[in-house]
């Protein structure tokens, strides 16, 4: 139940409560799934920094299957590829990446 009133005519579009209430939620859904991207990245960015870079690389694939458009998990996997020495696969990552923008 959204407190804020339905206003307007029946010929105008209507901002009241459940306009507000609807535009809240996809908002917060917004923000929680920004929130877990970075909490993904940085997790990875330190288990490579440590240099466990195979268990980076595995939190980096975690990650995109959650989030499979984001591009700085992308990054990081490719990174981890060439870090492994696993350069075809990391030109695979850069040309996913790469794609990402296009």
């Amino acid at each position: 139940l959204y407190l804020v009133p339905q206003l307007g005519s029946p010929f105008s579009m209507k901002y009241g409560g459940q306009e507000l209430g609807n535009s809240v939620n996809t908002w917060s859904s917004v923000a929680r799934d920004l929130a877990g991207i970075a909490e993904a990245i940085a997790a990875s960015a330190g288990l490579e920094q440590a240099g466990q870079t195979k268990a980076a690389g595995e939190a980096y694939q975690a990650g995109l299957r959650l989030w499979p458009e984001s591009l700085a998990l992308r990054m990081g996997l490719g990174n981890t590829r060439y870090a492994e020495g696993r350069l075809a696969e990391r030109r695979g990552e850069c040309a996913q990446f790469i794609e990402g923008f296009a």
